[in-house]
This record gives C-alpha cells, structure tokens and sequence, in this order.
C-alpha cells in the first residue's frame, strides 16, 4: 500500500493565494488523480474552512489551528498525523509567518508547494521560504523535503513574464508551470467550489491539472524509506 503522502502549501508572505492554490489542489488530487485526500487548515484565518463550509467540495476539510489541544506543536503534529488514515494524499495549508508551526510541518512534509506572484517583493519572501526547506533538509535523514515554487496569478506581457519566470527559476528549486490569474479563482470561494467544478475545461482548470500532473511527478520520485512523519 502506498504510504500517505503530505504535501505542505507553504509561504512566509500573505497575499500570494496559498489558500486558493491549497483548495484547488486538494481538489484536484481527490477528482482528477482519484486519491483519497484532505486539506488541513492550519490558518488561524480559517479561509479553506469557510470555503468547505457549505459541503460542494469534493475533498475533506480540517480545521487543525495550531491552537489544538493545549497549542503545543508536539500535539499539532499528532492531530495531523491522525489526519492520515486511509488517505493517500494530505494537503496542509500553513499560515503566513514563520513560526514553530511552520518549522514542524518541514519536517514530516513530503512536499513544500511554495506559491508566489511574480512581485519582487514576493520573490524575495520565497527566497526565504526556501532557504527554510533548505536548513529543514539538514535536520532530516532522507534530506527531504522536496519544494516546487508555483509561479501564481500570473499576468502580463510575454517579456515581462518570461524576465520574471527566470527569476524564479534562479531560486535553485524545481518550478511549476504557471497558474496565471484567472476570475474562477476569487469566484471559487464565492461559488464554494473548485475551479475544476465550475468550469471543467476552462483555462484556471486545466492550469491546476497541469500543477496536479507536476506535483504527482515529484511525488513519484520519493523513496518509500527515511521518511519522517509526526509522531514517528
């Protein structure tokens, strides 16, 4: 069987729509890949919570703040890891800040999905979300976990664009292809839907398919040992 695989949605900037991507992902995981998946809610915002709230999306949504318990990281982790169960996919949107929530995600992650605009002040953020992971690899056996950096709301002339895409790729991690700015996007919470729900072959849609596709390709390339996960 294989093992539960998490993948943590992670940037120490608000504003770059973590939770849309963590949402539509999810999503994505469950309808298209057809995992068994959930999406923890880590932000104390509760933003993928309101938007599970009336019940049309196709994925599980937890509400795990770092307030459970008695809001020890050590009882965050556990709360998470019961997420697993039979589950084959666990998606955990983080809060923006760093904190020790943060750090104890990095290290049972299987994946870091570090979205980001095109902003230069939303580059740098991500230069130091990374350098996170990168501190996180020496702590772990397996020197895991692995990043993806998703260019997000994506706008603007061809130029522009490819100047900013290179950027990015200077960051030194893999890089996902474009999820460019789209109106299903802010409509989805509106909608309580996914974009995927809402219009199956739009263009938002089939930018998620091709994220799916890249983060299931980094997760095929895990090894099925010296894995750390909460709790052992």
């Amino acid at each position: 069987m294989e093992p539960t695989r998490f993948v943590v949605v992670a940037n120490l900037k608000g504003g770059v729509g973590k939770t849309t991507l963590a949402v539509n992902l999810a999503c994505a995981l469950a309808v298209v890949a057809g995992h068994a998946t959930a999406l923890v809610d880590a932000d104390p915002q509760r933003s993928a919570t309101l938007w599970a709230a009336r019940r049309r999306l196709p994925v599980e949504v937890l509400a795990i703040p770092s307030e459970v318990g008695d809001g020890s990281v050590h009882n965050w982790m556990w709360a998470v890891r019961r997420v697993r169960g039979r589950r084959a996919r666990v998606v955990v949107d983080l809060p923006a800040v760093l904190g020790e929530l943060t750090g104890a995600a990095l290290l049972f992650a299987d994946l870091v999905v570090v979205p980001t605009t095109l902003d230069a002040i939303d580059v740098e953020a991500t230069r130091r979300t990374l350098r996170l992971v990168r501190r996180t690899r020496l702590q772990r056996e397996d020197r895991g976990p692995h990043a993806l950096v998703v260019p997000n709301r994506v706008e603007g002339g061809f130029l522009e664009v490819r100047r900013a895409l290179a950027r990015l790729r200077d960051l030194g991690e893999d890089m996902a292809p474009p999820v460019r700015r789209h109106a299903l996007f802010p409509g989805g919470f509106t909608g309580a839907d996914w974009v995927g729900g809402m219009r199956r072959f739009s263009r938002a849609t089939r930018d998620i398919r091709r994220l799916l596709e890249r983060v299931e390709a980094r997760l095929a390339m895990l090894p099925e040992s010296l894995r750390l996960h909460p709790g052992g």
